[in-house]
């Protein structure tokens, strides 16, 4: 909801801004976002829905400082953006110039020659933001994230009580494999978007990446993680053309990058499973089920061919 004091400070940046010129362009489970204009401006306004609890869906104070950083490094994010607050200091929006496009989850399907062309441009993303310099600002505005202890531990305990025997015994080889084999802690670190997804990356009409939004999860962790949110977007024959790109622009891929990859695709349904039921009308928390269900049935199918050959 756009509160008068929202638009109060908000005129403060933009004098022309008009106040009934705005409406809903999205909505996460953190929060909402309207797109306002003014006579000059075009601005992306960012509502948390949960301002005393900040990492619901990303956070809004990360995201700016974030973005503000990597600013003229040749990255396609806005080139303006400043979070607003309320007297007691009260986070109210996150704000950002508008970057036209749309989301390239339709774009990844149409024709052999634009998923090369999308591929292409995520790897060169990628590489660009997985070689920045880990600057002391930088150090500061994002933590350090060691992927199994920081993250999946919890996530896996808190959602292994709402599987079936089936899929619990198979989170529960697929993760132990995982923090014996390979583990997090063992690998480079470097900046992370965290939240890589076809809704996130935007293009124009030529299939040219117009913007890549929502730095909120960006973290300094594995590498893997940003490839497998590729392999969830797109799918595993676009993932092999983004890491040509990807390497070929100078990031290093080691002998289990790919296996890292894999399980950390493996555990996306875990998000919307862990905490889905309270968003969306339960509807995440359904999806999360069926898409962790299909992995287990994947899996399980490769083994049976497996004893077969």
């Amino acid at each position: 909801m756009i509160s008068p004091t929202l638009i109060q400070e908000l005129s403060k940046f933009d004098t022309q801004l008009t106040v009934d010129d705005h409406n809903k362009i999205g909505e996460g489970w953190g929060s909402v976002a309207y797109r306002m204009k003014s006579v000059a401006n075009d601005w992306v306004v960012r509502i948390p829905k949960y301002p005393d609890a900040p990492f619901v869906g990303g956070d809004l104070r990360r995201e700016a400082s974030i973005v503000r950083n990597i600013q003229g490094l040749n990255l396609p994010v806005s080139d303006e953006i400043f979070v607003i607050e309320d007297s007691s200091g009260r986070l109210i929006a996150a704000v950002h110039k508008y970057i036209a496009g749309s989301p390239s989850n339709g774009f990844a399907i149409q024709g052999r020659d634009n998923r090369s062309k999308l591929a292409h441009q995520i790897g060169c993303f990628l590489s660009t933001l997985h070689q920045i310099p880990l600057t002391p600002e930088l150090e500061n505005a994002v933590p350090f994230i060691d992927l199994w202890t920081d993250r999946y531990v919890d996530l896996i305990e808190r959602s292994l009580p709402k599987l079936s025997l089936r899929s619990r015994d198979w989170l529960r080889e697929v993760s132990e494999g995982f923090r014996r084999e390979l583990n997090s802690h063992k690998v480079s670190q470097v900046l992370l978007h965290g939240d890589l997804s076809a809704e996130h990356i935007l293009v124009d009409h030529d299939i040219n990446i117009s913007g890549v939004i929502d730095f909120g999860d960006a973290m300094i962790a594995d590498p893997a993680l940003d490839l497998a949110g590729v392999r969830w977007a797109y799918g595993e024959r676009l993932l092999a053309q983004v890491l040509e790109a990807y390497t070929a622009y100078g990031c290093a891929v080691d002998d289990d990058f790919l296996t890292r990859v894999e399980f950390y695709w493996k555990m996306v349904p875990l998000y919307l499973i862990a905490d889905g039921e309270i968003f969306n009308d339960g509807q995440d928390f359904t999806d999360g089920m069926r898409q962790l269900s299909a992995r287990v049935a994947a899996d399980s199918r490769k083994i049976n061919r497996s004893k077969v050959e």
